[in-house]
């Protein structure tokens, strides 16, 4: 599966900004790129075309986004 244009750039644009730490950063640009193109939920595909650590970082991010969700409510 390939990405939707644009969607590849923002989400290595979060990746750098979570590994950075700057995850309120980080999680806008993770939810653009997710809108975008909901193939960032695939783990799998996600660890079969990314390196570990991008693929750890994605995984942190949709975790964080999911943990800021539910404390909205």
């Amino acid at each position: 599966a390939a990405t939707a244009p644009g969607s590849e750039t923002t989400m290595g644009l979060a990746v750098s900004q979570w590994l950075a730490h700057y995850p309120d950063r980080a999680i806008e640009l993770f939810t653009i790129a997710y809108d975008e193109d909901p193939v960032w939920a695939n783990s799998k595909w996600v660890a079969t075309v990314y390196s570990p650590r991008v693929a750890e970082s994605i995984a942190a991010m949709q975790a964080e986004r999911q943990k800021r969700r539910l404390a909205r409510r």
